[in-house]
């Protein structure tokens, strides 16, 4: 079993699309391309699933979907996609073959909620399931959003696997800043308290500051069900971000 976590870029490659806008269509198209070969590699069985982050759902700056079109690329290599719970500029989406084993949690049936006054986030995160096992797909604004949201609910019921751009990680803060530090520190605390390993060890996965900000958080008791095969933090140039490739075997 794969479980792949990749935040797309919007499929802008390395670009900054937050500060400067999004490439033409036609550099994007290009790119995405290559991101669902890559992507479709990976997803082989009907256990396997990828958590894609910043994935366009509106045109940058306007109210048009452009969802649909990014959709179908992936529906041409045999793929479906699992979307988020709300829309948004992007959103958090899991990519499953068409006979996945994989069952998206519906939205009231889900185990967590992020953020205060019902903000949610809810179209930056997928909890799926498969048997005793879940998995939240997330693209976390800080580690603080996510501890908070795991508190809620208690340490019995926090999922098997969290994956995805979490944008915190445990590593030193090299100016000093102490809200930096603050959000290093809540990731610790997710670790400690809750009971999860870092597969990916806090390799660099964010290489334009060199920071370990992208996971795949397991549950230290599901390592009864399964043995970890490989853990792969794969240096590609197609987005700003690094993939994750998590290779997992039952026992």
């Amino acid at each position: 079993m794969r479980i792949v976590s990749y935040n797309v870029n919007r499929f802008n490659r390395t670009h900054d699309w937050y500060r400067n806008g999004d490439l033409t269509l036609c550099e994007r198209e290009k790119n995405a391309d290559k991101i669902v070969k890559y992507i479709t590699k990976h997803i082989q069985s009907k256990e396997d699933i990828a958590f894609l982050q910043e994935f366009p759902y509106y045109k940058n700056g306007t109210k048009g979907i452009e969802y649909d079109e990014w959709e179908k690329r992936f529906e041409k290599y045999g793929l479906t996609i699992k979307r988020s719970y709300a829309e948004g500029l992007n959103l958090t989406v899991a990519v499953v073959k068409k006979n996945t084993l994989w069952k998206k949690i519906g939205k009231s049936e889900k185990s967590i909620s992020f953020g205060e006054d019902g903000k949610d986030y809810l179209n930056k995160y997928i909890e799926v399931s498969k048997d005793n096992v879940n998995i939240i797909g997330m693209h976390s604004p800080d580690a603080r959003t996510l501890y908070e949201g795991l508190e809620k609910i208690g340490d019995n019921e926090t999922p098997s696997f969290i994956i995805g751009d979490l944008n915190s990680g445990d590593y030193i803060v090299k100016d000093s800043d102490q809200a930096k530090e603050e959000n290093c520190q809540y990731y610790r605390n997710i670790i400690d308290e809750f009971g999860y390993t870092d597969l990916c060890n806090n390799a660099v996965t964010f290489p334009v500051a060199d920071t370990p900000i992208d996971h795949c958080l397991m549950k230290k008791d599901i390592r009864k069900l399964y043995d970890v095969v490989s853990v792969d933090v794969s240096k590609k140039d197609m987005s700003d971000h690094y993939p994750i490739i998590v290779e997992l075997k039952n026992k």
